[in-house]
């Protein structure tokens, strides 16, 4: 007696067959003398089934998953430091611009102040010698010239020239300060702008780089994968 129901079946769906229904209904065969227990169809029949099965060597022998990750790295790299680079590179030119102008806006301001100084020191200097001649003119006319009123008003005139001028230098010296802070300050700026690009161009530029590491693996995974389905479903048609 064996398991005759399975006569035709393919292995794949007897043996399906046999571990849903342990080959109920399947049993048949001719009488006669020297039959064996039904412990021993069933193991006489499971054998035969799982004889009928190859050996198959597992893929990962075959074919172990093997992944560059260095070549992976000089791949990601090449493909994300020129843009990260030229980011930097623009970035850090038009901040070396913004101090250049600033360097040339300090001068322009220091200039102008500079002229307008010139344009009124000069200004005052004149009206204080033409006050001062008139004075000495008009004492000297009436005989006075010698006179401690001359010298004080002569006095008075060189006071009122001194006052005036000393808070046009006052004023100008502040400005000039004022322009040369100004200037300074913008310059840090850019450059602590400038440095913190240049840290944050680079952890994205590192962060990139890996995320493109990870990307070539899980790429490559799916082909191996591809291959051990394709490697299995070879060796069981």
């Amino acid at each position: 007696m064996g398991y005759e129901g399975y006569t035709g079946w393919g292995d794949a769906e007897a043996n399906a067959d046999f571990n849903a229904t342990q080959g109920a209904g399947k049993i048949g065969g001719g009488g006669g003398g020297g039959g064996g227990s039904a412990n021993d169809y069933m193991t006489g029949a499971i054998n035969t089934i799982a004889s009928s099965f190859k050996s198959v060597t597992p893929y990962e022998t075959v074919n172990p998953f093997s992944f560059d990750a260095a070549l992976a790295k000089q791949a990601s790299t090449a493909e994300y430091s020129q843009y990260y680079d030229e980011m930097l590179k623009d970035y850090t030119s038009a901040a070396e611009r913004n101090i250049s102008r600033s360097v040339e806006d300090q001068q322009k301001t220091l200039d102008q102040l500079a002229a307008g100084k010139d344009y009124y020191t000069g200004v005052e200097r004149r009206l204080l010698d033409k006050t001062i001649n008139t004075t000495n003119k008009g004492y000297a006319g009436n005989g006075l010239f010698f006179s401690g009123a001359r010298e004080k008003d002569v006095r008075l005139v060189n006071e009122a020239y001194n006052a005036s001028t000393g808070n046009y230098e006052t004023n100008y010296q502040y400005n000039v300060g004022q322009a040369k802070t100004l200037a300074q300050r913008t310059q840090e700026n850019v450059n602590t702008a400038k440095s913190m690009y240049a840290r944050d161009t680079e952890r994205a530029k590192t962060t990139a780089i890996e995320q493109g590491v990870l990307q070539r693996k899980s790429e490559a995974l799916q082909q191996y994968e591809a291959g051990r389905n394709a490697y299995y479903d070879n060796a069981y048609a």
